[in-house]
């Protein structure tokens, strides 16, 4: 069953990385940056953002309900977090990717930054416990003669 695990966690992880371009140099050390400074309870809040958001969607927000509040509220933390990181600690590599690379990027960095956030929470091991439903699933239910390749 662990297989069934891993191969849904590589698709989300595929997914999740399709729409990455590679940033200039300076885009890439100040990414590294953020990373680097971010604490487990920065990474913990935007674990927090990450779930708030996605319980907006359509799909869920009946199941999950999120404050409007909540979400406003672990936003602005965010926010903040990224402030602290681009503005002081990791200012010069701000400055240096936006005048030579452009804004794009910044945008990059804070695209990485966010999917950091998405690894933090699906290699959590209770998600990846809630995940590992569906590989039991298709354990039981996938076609037995496909099932000899994987």
């Amino acid at each position: 069953m662990k297989k069934w695990v891993s191969l849904c966690l590589v698709l989300l992880s595929v997914i999740s990385f399709i729409s990455v371009s590679k940033a200039g140099e300076y885009g890439d050390k100040l990414t590294a940056c953020m990373l680097k400074a971010t604490t487990k309870e920065d990474k913990r809040m935007l674990v927090r953002w990450l779930g708030y958001a996605v319980a907006k969607h359509e799909a869920i927000a009946a199941d999950m309900r999120v404050p409007e509040e909540k979400l406003i509220e672990v936003s602005n933390e965010v926010g903040a977090l990224v402030i602290r990181l681009m503005a002081d600690v990791c200012r010069d590599y701000t400055e240096k990717a936006i005048e030579l690379e452009g804004p794009q990027a910044v945008q990059q960095s804070f695209h990485v930054f966010g999917q950091a956030a998405s690894f933090e929470l699906f290699s959590d091991s209770e998600v990846q416990h809630g995940m590992s439903h569906v590989g039991r699933y298709l354990k039981e239910k996938f076609p037995q003669e496909l099932q000899k390749g994987l």
